[in-house]
């Protein structure tokens, strides 16, 4: 298999865990069937994994698990995240997602109290989305918000890249275009100052030289 979004993302984050709280914010990156498979005991699923990555099983296991720790099941997540979903997500997907995810958290694989913590957190979620009818009504209940754009004047905000999501090639070219006319300026002016100081010197020298040769005189 090639390698899915969602579980290169996971090894990411197990190597820059700083990420975390960025992550947590993003949209759930495509292939998240992969991952909960890994979480929740698929032995095929891993092996893929391990033959694609070229890590050790091991390591893909717990880079998976802290993935969906962090960007599942936080405070604000809604019913779709925490199944690893999206609202467009049919409802065989759904099911699917639940039915992996409580492989891994069912309490009769003595996992931690945590973890049966996040078990009923699944069970919740699917309760909301189970049927068409009850999905439609959580939809109702839990419109999509939309941020507002700010009507005051613009704050330039610094932005942290995450190394996955990737910079689209129109924002490339300006930004390349800026950095070569920056550089011309900067050589620019390093010229500029520097023929100044040729000439203050060429103007001394030429001083000195004129002292030297009246003395001489006299």
């Amino acid at each position: 298999m090639s390698r899915p979004v969602a579980l290169r993302v996971a090894l990411d984050l197990a190597f820059t865990p700083v990420l975390a709280g960025l992550a947590a914010k993003q949209p759930l990156p495509p292939g998240m069937i992969t991952v909960l498979q890994i979480a929740g005991g698929s032995d095929d699923t891993l092996q893929q994994a391990v033959d694609t990555t070229g890590e050790p099983a091991d390591r893909i296991r717990n880079a998976v698990i802290l993935f969906l720790q962090t960007v599942l099941f936080t405070p604000a997540a809604d019913s779709y995240r925490v199944l690893g979903a999206e609202r467009s997500s049919t409802q065989a997907e759904l099911r699917d997602h639940m039915r992996w995810l409580m492989k891994w958290l069912h309490p009769d694989r003595e996992r931690s109290e945590w973890e049966s913590s996040l078990a009923l957190r699944v069970s919740s979620a699917w309760d909301d989305l189970k049927s068409p009818e009850r999905r439609k009504a959580y939809d109702a209940a839990h419109p999509i918000a939309v941020t507002a754009r700010p009507t005051g004047p613009r704050r330039r905000q610094r932005r942290t890249r995450i190394p996955w999501v990737g910079i689209p090639q129109h924002a490339i070219e300006p930004r390349r275009r800026y950095k070569r006319a920056a550089v011309f300026i900067l050589l620019a002016g390093l010229a500029g100052a520097a023929a100044m100081v040729w000439d203050d010197r060429t103007l001394l020298w030429g001083a000195v030289f004129a002292d030297s040769v009246a003395g001489v005189r006299e």
